[in-house]
């Protein structure tokens, strides 16, 4: 993130979102969630602060909107990794366009049945 705002979808890690988004146990189901909260978090607070952007108590419920958003943009990049869908890189810091950024995505009908079985 300090390195490029502009980082995409694309460059992140598998590692990283295998360890963010695997949810194979069970256990531990509610501290990803605590962990993706204080992550976005933080990742928002650096934004801001790389932007020169004073900082910024967001309501809850500007707080959830982009949260949610930026979990389901994150998510759709797992699919696509899953070979689930085809979605177009997208900037992953680009809160100031959240919850309204647009994103390329195609689904393939019988790829994606295959995987939610």
């Amino acid at each position: 993130m300090v390195q490029s705002l502009d980082t995409t979808s694309d460059q992140i890690p598998d590692y990283l979102l295998k360890d963010l988004f695997d949810k194979t146990n069970w256990k531990e189901v509610f501290l990803d969630k605590v962990l993706m909260v204080e992550l976005f978090y933080a990742l928002y607070t650096v934004y801001r602060f790389l932007k020169g952007l004073p900082e910024k108590d967001l309501s809850e419920t500007e707080f959830n909107d982009i949260f949610f958003s930026w979990r389901v943009l994150i998510g759709l990049e797992c699919l696509g990794r899953a070979n689930a869908v085809n979605v177009a890189p997208f900037k992953i810091f680009d809160f100031d366009n959240l919850p309204n950024m647009t994103v390329d995505l195609k689904l393939d009908k019988t790829t994606l049945q295959a995987f939610m079985n």
